[in-house]
């Protein structure tokens, strides 16, 4: 009796054993399930991401952005104007939004003068005609930086983002002039 233990204890192990190892019987394969239709693709599965990609291309090609500047700020100043030229080659398109790195904030802001009296107010979004050109300057549109995170100083630059709604993202330098600038500082010779 003491044998008969022992022999199913050994059994019982060789097919634990075995299991372990992955050598247990193979199951009895199921019938093959009836195929499902493959599902049905674009004959040419880039052709849609190409026809994105130069739509998306093709706007950004109709706006132009350049001549980006700012004026040199004193150590305590926690806001400055930048001042840009926009050119739509065709299509009209609309600023919907600035971002820079060195504030907490970038608006469109338009000044204009009512009785005497300068009154800055939001401009965006911003509807830009097509085939025409928008410059921002002292005075009108800007692009209002709050919260500077460091003073701006002449000679330096740093990049201004504009986002169009449909041309996307637009980047450009935006080159910091004297503090008592009314123009782009000129072109840095190379």
């Amino acid at each position: 009796m003491n044998h008969d233990i022992h022999r199913t204890g050994l059994a019982a192990l060789a097919v634990a054993s075995l299991l372990l190892a992955g050598a247990a019987p193979a199951p009895t394969p199921a019938a093959p399930a009836p195929a499902a239709p493959a599902p049905t693709l674009p004959a040419t599965p880039d052709a849609a991401a190409r026809e994105a990609t130069a739509a998306a291309n093709a706007a950004k090609a109709n706006i132009e952005v350049g001549e980006a500047w700012t004026r040199a700020s004193p150590a305590n100043a926690t806001t400055a104007a930048v001042y840009l030229r926009i050119s739509i080659v065709k299509d009209a398109d609309r600023l919907i939004g600035a971002k820079v790195w060195n504030s907490d904030k970038a608006e469109i802001h338009n000044t204009t003068t009512v009785n005497g009296q300068a009154k800055k107010a939001l401009a965006t979004p911003l509807a830009i005609a097509g085939a025409s050109r928008v410059a921002f300057a002292p005075g009108g549109l800007h692009v209002m930086l709050t919260g500077l995170r460091a003073p701006l100083r002449q000679g330096d630059s740093f990049l201004i983002a504009l986002e169009f709604e449909k041309g996307g993202t637009q980047t450009t330098a935006v080159r910091i002039a004297a503090a008592n600038a009314n123009a782009a500082p000129p072109p840095v010779e190379r």
